[in-house]
């Protein structure tokens, strides 16, 4: 399943941005997870933990960058762009 989950991350206010960006990844093959609130929990660090990426998405939103941190911390890539993310899916899929 790792191969497949994508976290996508962000503020409160990026849900729409979010909708958009699992419609796409979801087309490409993979599943996406959303964490959009300033708000973190055992939990969200399992799901970073559980995913072959992070999808940060901008804006401010300190649990989006605890998850960014945890990524980075576990070799988890990070994307900040919905296309780089997709760029890489065939690599880390193959």
């Amino acid at each position: 399943m790792r191969g497949e989950l994508v976290y996508v991350v962000g503020p409160l206010g990026s849900a729409e941005q979010a909708v958009r960006a699992a419609q796409v990844l979801i087309e490409a093959g993979c599943l996406a997870v959303f964490k959009l609130s300033d708000g973190w929990s055992e939990m969200d660090a399992q799901r970073v933990a559980a995913c072959w990426c992070v999808l940060r998405l901008p804006g401010e939103s300190r649990a989006a960058d605890l998850a960014v941190d945890l990524a980075q911390v576990l070799g988890v890539p990070v994307y900040h762009e919905l296309g780089d993310c997709l760029a890489a899916w065939p690599r880390v899929r193959c």
